[in-house]
């Protein structure tokens, strides 16, 4: 693994009134992996294969069991579709952010059942 990181990171707004910062680049080998957490407990891997990443942990066990929820939603006017992990305790918040965004809740995917 290499962290290539960014001093000062590279700000930008992807949307008007959203600015983010890039914090640099990270290169795993095949078979490597990182968490990225939310509390010390609570986190999600992405894991590198020979054929690209495993983005997430398990949507309806691991994830789950961590009280993370997986959302599926749509940029209403770019019509472009996201993955989006959120805390089972703040999905007002994701609710208001998707709302102030243009943004609609395709499908909680750790509730789906596959039909």
């Amino acid at each position: 693994m290499k962290f290539d990181i960014r001093k000062p990171p590279r700000e930008f707004s992807p949307y008007p009134g959203l600015k983010l910062k890039d914090m640099g680049d990270l290169h795993l080998g095949v078979d490597e992996q990182v968490t990225v957490r939310l509390t010390p407990d609570r986190g999600n891997d992405v894991l590198r294969k020979p054929w690209g990443f495993y983005l997430t942990n398990s949507l309806n066990g691991t994830l789950q069991a961590q009280g993370i929820k997986t959302a599926l939603v749509e940029n209403r006017e770019s019509r472009r579709t996201f993955l989006m992990l959120v805390d089972k305790n703040k999905v007002g918040e994701f609710n208001a952010y998707l709302a102030e965004y243009g943004m609609h809740l395709l499908r909680w995917l750790d509730e789906w059942d596959g039909s």
